[in-house]
């Protein structure tokens, strides 16, 4: 079922019948990577192993961010994922108040390459791939795009399909939580316009470069929040957890009550749906290439 895919914060803002919904994915497997195991069923290029389609940097939302420094405190010890945000914020990487996001250089490089690169460049790896085991660091709060991610469906073009409006749906939820989070924290309307601006159009680097700030940048960027970032998160991971209900009636009237997302609609492209035999039936890898 979704609700056993998605994170946990998500039990309490999406409706039951969405998460209940129940697609049986069983081509496309993190452990077991289809798209590296060459023969005539799966369509060429092919993935490098040690990598998988972890050759993307994703789009991780406050509060997510939030729930993965805070599930790490509580449990008084250091994972690989709460390890990893805490060098990116202390090393000023893209880490913003709307969430953690690709570098410039690291956006440029994958829209450059990602056809040829993408599951084959170990450049373009993903900060939170822990690539001694081939696992996520982030699992358990990955974002809309890994959550949703299969490089070839079960159910061929209407798993796609399905994959592509869940998705979305996500996304939006996404930037949904996150902007209610930042007006909650006291950032204004303009801020948040200059934090989608970074995500949508970031500053122009040298090619290949890390974004980094100085001091006086990163202050006016985080404003009321620069000395003390990782307490911040929390706080938005924090105020998704108490307002749930309310945050959730509102994602429920805007994608499911306006009929923009029909849930019938989604379990009909599964349920009944004729399993796909032919693993090249997927995405192209132009389409498997994930959006930044």
């Amino acid at each position: 079922m979704l609700r056993e895919i998605l994170p946990d914060i998500y039990q309490q803002i999406l409706p039951s019948d969405f998460l209940n919904l129940n697609p049986q994915e069983t081509k496309a497997t993190c452990s077991n990577c289809l798209k590296s195991r060459p023969g005539p069923d799966v369509a060429a290029p092919y993935y490098d192993a040690r990598l998988k389609c972890c050759t993307y940097y994703p789009f991780l939302p406050n509060y997510l961010v939030g729930a993965i420094l805070t599930e790490a405190s509580d449990a008084g010890l250091e994972t690989e994922g709460s390890s990893r945000i805490r060098g990116l914020i202390r090393e000023r990487r893209f880490t913003l108040p709307i969430g953690v996001c690709a570098p410039p250089g690291y956006q440029e490089k994958f829209n450059a390459t990602r056809s040829e690169a993408f599951g084959r460049d170990p450049e373009l790896l993903c900060p939170f791939y822990i690539f001694k085991t081939g696992q996520c660091g982030v699992w358990r709060h990955r974002g809309h795009e890994c959550a949703t991610f299969f490089c070839t469906s079960s159910y061929g073009q209407r798993g796609e399909s399905f994959w592509h409006e869940v998705r979305n749906l996500l996304h939006y939820t996404e930037m949904y939580l996150s902007q209610e989070a930042m007006l909650f924290k006291g950032f204004s309307s303009s801020e948040i316009d200059t934090n989608l601006t970074f995500i949508r159009q970031p500053p122009e680097q040298p090619s290949g470069a890390a974004w980094q700030t100085g001091a006086l940048g990163w202050s006016q960027i985080w404003a009321h929040h620069h000395d003390d970032i990782e307490g911040y998160y929390k706080a938005t991971y924090a105020f998704v957890l108490k307002h749930a209900m309310t945050l959730r009636k509102q994602v429920s009237d805007e994608k499911f009550r306006t009929g923009e997302t029909d849930t019938r609609i989604l379990r009909n492209l599964i349920v009944g749906a004729k399993v796909s035999k032919n693993h090249s039936a997927g995405q192209s890898p132009q389409a498997a290439a994930r959006r930044v």
